[in-house]
């Protein structure tokens, strides 16, 4: 079909992470998955076989009670490697607050391909919650 395959997902709960760690995030819910190509136990998409093709790739993510001056990063990977482009930094301008990034754009995929989500801030906070209403991660095959 046009643009399979297809998911979105998104978070429950709010995970706590580590500062000054990069951590994989593990969307749990699926909205949709045409081709089961998304694992919600695992937090990663594989290209299913005869897949390959230009892919729309879309991730967010936020993290709770961000100090004044920190920043968030979201980054895509592609089987272990950041994606070129696929970064995104915010700072928070005040202390306490919810700091959220977002990336978005287009990577051609081989069959096999990995992709995962990771989230990164450089609060020296031990423990940060990943704030689950600002996290989604969803991809799609162009059809061209």
């Amino acid at each position: 079909t046009i643009n399979s395959p297809s998911f979105s997902a998104y978070l429950t709960g709010n995970p706590s992470i580590s500062g000054n760690t990069n951590t994989t995030v593990v969307f749990n819910v699926e909205d949709h998955d045409t081709d089961g190509a998304y694992d919600t136990s695992t937090g990663v998409f594989t290209v299913p076989a005869g897949k390959a093709g230009k892919y729309h790739i879309d991730a967010y993510g936020g993290v709770d009670h961000i100090d004044d001056g920190e920043y968030v990063r979201v980054y895509v990977l592609k089987n272990d490697s950041a994606i070129p482009g696929f970064r995104s930094q915010t700072h928070s301008s005040s202390g306490g607050r919810v700091q959220t990034a977002g990336v978005s754009g287009t990577a051609t995929l081989a069959v096999g391909d990995e992709i995962k989500v990771q989230i990164y801030t450089n609060d020296g906070v031990s423990t940060m919650v990943i704030e689950n209403e600002t996290c989604r991660f969803s991809m799609f095959r162009l059809a061209i």
